[in-house]
């Protein structure tokens, strides 16, 4: 019987080693180059806490920008990610909450700019 269940117990915990740890996420729509060659997103936190925010731009012709921030309570200087002659979306997360957590908690933007003077916005969109 003690075999059985040290046995179990074994199972139990490489079943649940192997599983990916959960992260809430919130996401921007695809964006396009356009005039422009780069692609910037920014997460900041509005929470009074501190958190851990992962910023990806995931590139419709391959390629991401990523960037892993801590971010103190009410951060607004943010983290954020880049992409360079690329189209995608950005995907905004922190490991160990759900959506509603991460919509609670982060703002985020995402625009696409000209890396050489002067400098223009084309589009921006907010991540939801």
């Amino acid at each position: 019987m003690k075999m059985l269940s040290t046995a179990l117990a074994a199972a139990l915990i490489s079943a649940f080693t192997v599983l990916p740890a959960q992260a809430g996420k919130i996401v921007t729509p695809m964006l396009f180059m356009g005039g422009t060659n780069q692609l910037i997103c920014i997460a900041t936190n509005a929470s009074n806490t501190t958190i851990t925010v992962k910023v990806n731009i995931l590139g419709n012709l391959g390629g991401v920008g990523t960037e892993t921030c801590t971010l103190t309570a009410n951060d607004t200087n943010g983290c954020q990610a880049f992409l360079n002659n690329n189209a995608g979306h950005c995907r905004i997360s922190i490991v160990g909450t759900s959506d509603a957590v991460v919509r609670e908690k982060v703002r985020g933007v995402m625009f696409n700019r000209s890396t050489s003077p002067p400098f223009s916005i084309e589009t921006s969109v907010e991540a939801r």
